[in-house]
């Protein structure tokens, strides 16, 4: 098998850094191929020595633009790189290790398009570090077909939504060499470490980042808190003391004196000096907001360290058999985490300062109970590194992929785009004789697909499946590119699809229910109504865009329509914008009903959306409003009747002379809104002439062939 890890350099010396380490080492390179795509900010160290069977890839991504060969820009975690390495290897398994799940997210579809094509798995050994489930974190989790979350904590709470993830207890890297030392011995280290602290003097000790989460200066208020009742106490920070926060101004300004601190010199430690300086402290602190598994913590442990820490996410698992003191986190704070929409702070639990105090107080004074603690802590370290998962076993062991003879048509959004698909469908039944033809979509749209004959089956969107089919057509995924796509396209946007992927062109299709008799009792749509033949005109106010697509002065047609006799019927979304329509049947009907009132319709107004199309598919007659949509490509494909587009003056208007397809976000002239109520209700009198004009001459025919027969 071949194999790709993705993660921190092996030889690093980071937590994830020794993660990925430590999960190379599981694997048999007898029997597989190994290499990792080394990405990260650190660089390798080479604190032992790799295996040379196993291939590093360095991830480091650096453009030189600079003429003078000069670095203008790099990407440490090397994206463009990692799709490079993804599509020019053979690989029958890629795992991320111990990344956060959103690092690569803005490549998740690239990945996925060469997980389709070059058909491998995708797992992952994530941690998930939230008190409470995120809707877009996830998702990203889901888009793997294996992801493993590195503490119990984060996996019930994932499992509640979604079923595949499973748990996986990580190696620790050169756990072999964490042990508990003599009492000769650790008061040796302790003069090693810290010559001038008398022995009598509790030692604490925090090693970490100085970063928001691990909240190093509360622990520093806390721990000159806890002084001023219990003196004989210092703190040692193996840290940083600039970073996030400077920790050196902050214990000046607690009030910190010779003695009560001492900080980590900047050198990084080996394994072997990290085991006597845990043997070293009298416990170990570690009262941070999340973690998604505290590797400081489960090395003290091995190390007979008493510890003191949050009682939160992994750390309530690790001190759950004793060994210390967990701190009830429960204060409301806030972390800088990213989400669907970029950098964002999202609330989290932060520990209690004076629970913090009265911990640390609380260990400082009582040595029996430390000594206790250091039994239980011990026990529950080689209790946690008993049950380490295999790698082998969680990953190796899976049965290569069962591919389903089907094909896979892929369509994420939206309502309009969904039913353009359809004419390409019968076109692709036909490539694919026998085949059945299963369609892949949000739920939310499954509705306009239910009862078309040339489709198999409806199943919801999902990244995790899209690897388990011969054949997958994903034509918007990878031949639409973001952007300005629709600008200046030669072709009609409704025959994308069918161009795209060389088939013969259909006719669209969509059911037509009705929709549940009492909505429309006592209205021109429902067959017993004395009104019967009053006729019925569609009014719609917002497209895919509530900010840009929305019309808000329907009222003043509707109120022309409805005195020249019309019955109008407002169709679309919960939210779009009313029209002040005889019927509002907004965020009530589903498509296919929808389509059932629109076909009962002898006019239409329409915003640039799925209700235009629709209203085009069906011959409906209709006047359609666009804004920043080009509406030579983006309108409605008019299956009979008549079209008008209502475009704006771009040249009076726009700053930018002409439609940008909605990329200009932040423009002062939303150009949908500008059209006149009066020259809509202009254009629907034309519609109306021609139609008056095709129905005499209609009659005219029908006298003759009377008179002739």
């Amino acid at each position: 098998m071949n194999i790709l890890l993705v993660g921190e350099h092996p030889q690093g010396v980071s937590g994830n850094s020794h993660m990925m380490a430590a999960t190379v080492r599981q694997i048999d390179t007898s029997k597989h191929n190994v290499a990792v795509f080394a990405a990260g900010m650190f660089r390798n160290v080479k604190l032992w020595q790799m295996n040379p069977k196993v291939q590093i890839i360095d991830g480091m991504d650096l453009e030189m633009d600079d003429p003078t060969g000069a670095v203008t820009k790099y990407d440490s975690w090397g994206s463009r790189r990692l799709l490079n390495t993804l599509s020019t290897l053979t690989l029958d398994l890629v795992v991320f290790v111990a990344i956060d799940v959103w690092r690569y997210v803005p490549i998740f579809d690239q990945i996925n398009q060469i997980r389709i094509k070059n058909r491998f798995k995708l797992g992952a050994i994530l941690p998930y570090d939230l008190p409470y489930l995120r809707a877009d974190w996830t998702s990203w989790i889901n888009f793997f077909d294996h992801p493993m979350i590195y503490s119990r904590f984060g996996y019930k709470l994932l499992r509640q939504r979604l079923p595949k993830v499973d748990y996986y207890r990580p190696a620790l890297f050169e756990s072999e060499k964490f042990k508990q030392f003599s009492k000769e011995d650790k008061l040796r280290c302790r003069r090693t470490y810290f010559p001038t602290i008398p022995e009598d003097v509790v030692i604490f000790g925090f090693v970490g980042k100085n970063q928001f989460r691990k909240d190093p200066q509360r622990l520093i208020k806390a721990f000159m808190l806890a002084k001023k009742q219990y003196p004989k106490m210092t703190l040692y920070l193996h840290v940083e003391p600039r970073g996030v926060f400077n920790l050196e101004q902050i214990m000046n300004d607690y009030g910190g004196q010779t003695g009560d601190f001492v900080v980590h010199p900047g050198a990084f430690f080996d394994t072997d000096k990290m085991v006597g300086l845990y043997n070293s402290f009298d416990c170990l602190i570690n009262c941070t907001m999340n973690e998604g598994l505290s590797w400081t913590v489960v090395e003290a442990q091995l190390c007979g360290v008493p510890v003191i820490a949050s009682d939160s996410t992994s750390h309530t698992e690790l001190l759950e058999g004793g060994g210390g003191i967990l701190v009830p986190c429960k204060e409301l704070a806030y972390l800088p985490v990213i989400t669907r929409s970029g950098s964002s702070w999202v609330e989290t639990n932060a520990c209690k300062l004076d629970a913090m105090v009265n911990a640390i107080v609380t260990m400082a004074r009582n040595k029996d109970q430390r000594e206790k603690f250091a039994e239980e802590s011990l026990k529950a370290g080689q209790a946690w590194i008993a049950g380490v998962s295999d790698f082998n076993a969680k990953f190796l062991s899976i049965e290569s992929r069962v591919v389903k003879k089907e094909v896979l048509f892929i369509q994420h959004s939206a309502a309009g785009d969904v039913f353009m698909t359809t004419k390409a469908l019968a076109g692709l039944k036909k490539r694919h004789p026998g085949m059945p033809l299963v369609y892949m979509t949000q739920m939310k749209y499954h509705d306009i697909l239910i009862g078309n004959p040339h489709i198999d089956r409806i199943i919801d969107y999902s990244f995790a499946d899209m690897g388990d089919y011969a054949v997958v057509y994903n034509p918007h995924g990878e031949r639409i590119m973001p952007g300005h796509w629709g600008r200046n396209s030669n072709s009609l946007l409704s025959d994308f699809y069918w161009k795209i992927l060389e088939v013969d062109r259909d006719d669209f299709f969509i059911e037509r229910v009705a929709p549940p008799a009492g909505l429309i009792a006592r209205t021109p749509l429902a067959s017993t109504s004395k009104h019967m033949n009053k006729p019925i005109a569609i009014l719609h106010t917002t497209g895919g865009d509530p900010k840009y697509r929305t019309y808000q002065y329907m009222g003043v047609v509707a109120k022309g329509l409805k005195e020249k006799g019309y019955y109008t019927v407002q169709l679309g979304g919960k939210i779009d914008y009313p029209a002040d329509a005889d019927l509002d049947l907004r965020g009530i009907l589903s498509f296919r009903e929808s389509a059932w009132v629109m076909s009962k319709a002898k006019i239409a107004v329409t915003v640039d959306s799925f209700i235009s199309h629709l209203a085009g598919a069906l011959g409906v007659s209709q006047v359609c409003l666009f804004g920043s949509g080009n509406h030579f490509v983006v309108k409605p494909e008019q299956l009979g009747g008549k079209l008008i587009c209502l475009s704006p003056d771009y040249i009076r208007y726009c700053p930018g002379l002409g439609p940008c397809s909605g990329s200009v976000r932040d423009c002062p002239h939303p150009c949908t809104g500008m059209h006149d109520p009066k020259v809509i209700l202009e254009k629907i009198e034309e519609i109306e002439g021609e139609q008056n004009e095709q129905h005499d001459n209609c009659e005219q025919y029908a006298e003759r062939d009377r008179a002739t027969a």
